[in-house]
């Protein structure tokens, strides 16, 4: 189940795994970086709609994205595979105590991030194997390094402008390329959190 707003709501969006505008913003950027890759993410959306093979084989790049991303992260995946009421399974994952990344749309933006710079960085993996690349990142909302980021445990709630700065750490510690906002990311991760940021590799050489 989605939901058609763009935020979700922990005390009343029991049935949703995410959201409708967190799953077009998702395929736009995998359409850029794995298909469309001349032109702007703004291009793509106001493009007319394509022939039927076109549509079949984005179609199929989305499907096998969200199979990829269920195979490696088996919460979510029990999600995507359940056929009746996932009230249960999103309780387990999503709560007051943060729960799974993926299970906030904020969550699957910063995971698609990272699917794209692998592609970017070794532009012969598949997809599958760019989500199999960057699925060593922690899921862990209340621990490193999402804690006082983009998870405010005294409040209980997501802080989305925390996203930049978690793209840009885990990134790093997957192995890809810093990006030139690294260092204040890194800085900016201390002064919320009152630790010095020690990254860990978990990405594949």
């Amino acid at each position: 189940t989605y939901k058609q707003t763009e935020s979700i709501d922990p005390r009343t969006d029991l049935k949703a795994v995410t959201t409708i505008a967190n799953i077009y913003y998702t395929v736009l950027n995998l359409f850029k970086v794995f298909y469309y890759k001349s032109i702007t993410i703004r291009e793509i959306a106001a493009l007319p709609r394509p022939g039927d093979d076109v549509i079949k084989e984005l179609f199929e790049l989305a499907d096998n994205y969200f199979v990829a991303v269920a195979k490696c992260f088996p919460e979510f995946g029990e999600a995507m595979r359940a056929k009746m009421d996932i009230t249960a399974i999103i309780a387990k994952n999503r709560d007051a105590n943060g729960g799974h990344l993926l299970f906030r749309p904020v969550g699957i933006t910063i995971l698609t991030n990272l699917v794209c710079q692998a592609k970017t960085r070794y532009p012969k993996l598949s997809i599958q194997k760019c989500v199999k690349r960057v699925a060593t990142i922690p899921v862990d909302l209340k621990g490193k390094p999402y804690r006082d980021v983009l998870w405010e445990p005294r409040t209980s709630k997501m802080r989305p402008r925390g996203k930049k700065v978690i793209i840009d750490l885990l990134g790093t510690e997957l192995g890809l390329p810093a990006g030139k906002h690294y260092r204040s990311s890194a800085e900016e991760y201390e002064a919320l959190t009152n630790e010095k940021y020690n990254p860990k590799r978990t990405g594949k050489s």
